[in-house]
């Protein structure tokens, strides 16, 4: 009786390692597409570049494979290889559903090479034989982890709306209607920021050169307005004042319409806003004495020239008395004599 259990038992246990996929491994994969520094092992290629998977397993009889699988969905085995008609056959013998399959010659069948003549997207799944000996002896079938794989047709750079930051970008690549991407945050050059207007550009070559969309950050030197991540070059540098402000490369700073620059300057008060990028100076080589501009006059005091606001007005090139400056230097007084 107890040997009839055991028997029992073993039978219970070894069924399902004849029909089910008992175990699973992975696929290693390469590719010879490394354009914009593309990995050659992530299954992400261009049309007609190759792309190869390997089930990461050894001493592989009999292997099945469907490589068009949406990934995540249900498993249809296009075809079986073996390195020869008597591995099959012996496979055959320990699982009969090896029968309908059929197979093609291949000496390594646990390497497969993919199809790369136009763009492609999807999942490559496997299942294999191991250790069959013609008595209905055997291994498996073993499952293998699908794995994901991409061809492009078109490739792009993407500077993702700033995220993670405008300083980096994506490498992207296009599988009708999808978008993939193959390099994420690549780093702009240094003081350089992602540009929106320059990114997108579609290239149809594996090894196309991709124009990149960085441009200079705020305050750095330019040329002209299109040098800048904020499309303006104001004195030579990118300017990030807005059209009713004035710039000042020198202080890196913007100034309102009306008002003056600029904070840190010991001399603060020499240059009048007017509007937009229009300014009006008060300084030694460039003035007009009592020239008034808003609430302020351009005049001489404490051996300086500035705007200053004199409230009796001003006469010659100074405030009349007895008017005290209340520009953003209130200890000189200025008394008309």
């Amino acid at each position: 009786m107890n040997k009839k259990i055991f028997f029992v038992m073993i039978m219970i246990f070894i069924i399902p390692l004849n029909f089910g996929l008992v175990s699973a491994v992975g696929f290693s994969s390469t590719d010879t597409f490394i354009s914009d520094s593309s990995s050659g092992t992530d299954a992400k290629t261009f049309v007609d570049r190759n792309l190869t998977f390997t089930i990461q397993s050894s001493n592989i009889m009999v292997a099945c494979y469907d490589w068009y699988k949406e990934c995540g969905g249900t498993t249809e085995y296009q075809i079986c290889f073996a390195a020869s008609q008597q591995d099959f056959d012996d496979c055959e013998a320990y699982d009969s559903w090896l029968t309908g399959m059929g197979y093609n010659y291949d000496s390594t069948p646990e390497t497969r090479e993919m199809d790369t003549s136009s763009e492609a997207a999807g999942c490559i799944d496997a299942r294999y034989y191991k250790n069959c000996d013609g008595q209905g002896g055997g291994e498996g079938p073993y499952g293998v982890d699908e794995r994901e794989y991409s061809i492009f047709s078109i490739r792009f750079f993407d500077c993702e709306n700033g995220i993670p930051s405008w300083y980096t970008y994506d490498a992207k690549g296009y599988v009708t209607p999808d978008i993939y991407t193959y390099h994420d945050e690549i780093s702009c050059p240094v003081n350089k920021k992602c540009s929106e207007e320059d990114d997108n550009v579609l290239v149809y070559t594996y090894d196309g050169v991709i124009p990149n969309p960085c441009r200079w950050d705020e305050w750095q030197s330019c040329s002209i307005d299109d040098d800048c991540w904020t499309d303006k070059c104001e004195q030579s540098e990118c300017s990030t004042c807005s059209d009713s402000q004035c710039t000042s490369a020198y202080w890196n700073s913007c100034t309102n319409n009306n008002a003056l620059c600029c904070a840190g300057d010991p001399v603060f008060g020499q240059y009048y806003c007017e509007y937009y990028e229009t300014w009006t100076e008060c300084t030694t080589e460039t003035h007009t004495g009592c020239q008034q501009k808003g609430s302020y006059y351009c005049t001489y005091e404490g051996g300086d020239w500035r705007w200053r606001t004199c409230t009796y007005g001003c006469l010659g090139n100074s405030c009349k008395w007895p008017d005290i400056d209340v520009s953003p230097d209130p200890l000189i007084f200025n008394i008309d004599i």
